[in-house]
């Protein structure tokens, strides 16, 4: 036995509740077009004779504001990209420094007239200076030395 009495509003919610509107199958929805979203329209074509703009894909003619946000979009896809790759190539370089360096100096001994030059005192370095090994310094001290210099 179900029990049928009515719903009766409560009296201290009344003036803050809102009206029900019904729209049947219609949504709004603030800040969205109205278009379907199966299609991107990736395949713009333009007509110059009809000054229309339209997809390929799904032959539905574009105004020319979705036209260019399709257009401003890819272009941030390529910025995005162009950067990620760009990092990518400084950590390589990073990476690599020393096959850069080291090749370096073997394009300037591979010279037959120029060697290349110590970067601190400008004199010639020859493949004879390491001929029977270098001398090695501690790679924490040496940075903290040109810390210094740099600083002062």
């Amino acid at each position: 036995m179900t029990d049928q009495t009515p719903i009766e509003p409560d009296q201290m919610s009344a003036p803050f509740s809102a009206k029900i509107i019904h729209l049947a199958d219609v949504s709004i929805e603030h800040g969205r077009s109205r278009r379907q979203r199966g299609c991107r329209h990736h395949n713009l074509t333009y007509d110059i004779p009809e000054r229309r703009i339209w997809c390929r894909a799904c032959e539905m003619t574009i105004e020319g504001f979705d036209a260019f946000m399709v257009l401003v979009r890819n272009y941030q896809l390529m910025i995005g990209d162009y950067q990620r790759r760009k990092a990518d190539l400084d950590d390589a370089i990073k990476c690599n420094i020393r096959r850069i360096a080291a090749r370096n100096l073997e394009k300037g001994w591979n010279s037959r007239r120029n060697v290349p030059a110590c970067p601190h005192c400008s004199r010639g370095l020859l493949p004879e200076d390491f001929e029977k090994g270098s001398r090695l310094v501690s790679l924490d001290i040496e940075r903290a030395k040109r810390k210094r210099e740099k600083d002062t």
